[in-house]
């Protein structure tokens, strides 16, 4: 922080859990293992991948970014979402009735793409 920021500033002005000194350890080492091991540049593959496979079965498009996709569905995203639970994938669903939200974690795999494009395919449209 800029010293002439800081001379304004008393004990408590800033009460974020990541402006405290351990706070900001962690999120340091947080940051350390997504670049170490590669995962954004896994969240950038992965999710091209689900955009070029994942349009069947009920999905008539995607939309969002990166993991944080919403599968756009002719059918009620709730019932699509049951149907997926049923085959062990876990997905939300959004204020809008006709989208599945999946909100991947950063260390989704290959395998796991391809189980969601199966599980979608078998799915009726």
């Amino acid at each position: 922080m800029a010293d002439h920021v800081a001379a304004h500033l008393k004990t408590d002005d800033l009460g974020t859990t990541f402006a405290q000194p351990d706070g900001l350890r962690a999120h340091r080492g947080v940051v350390d293992i997504i670049e170490s091991e590669g995962l954004l540049a896994n969240v950038r593959k992965l999710s091209q991948q689900i955009r070029a496979t994942c349009v069947v079965g009920p999905v008539v498009d995607i939309q969002g970014a990166g993991f944080l996709t919403g599968l756009r569905t002719r059918r009620p995203a709730k019932d699509v979402q049951r149907e997926l639970l049923e085959r062990d994938i876990l997905t939300g669903t959004s204020a809008d009735p006709n989208v599945v939200r999946i909100l991947a974690p950063y260390v989704l795999e290959d395998a796991h793409v391809l189980q969601l494009r199966d599980a979608l395919a078998s799915l009726p449209a």
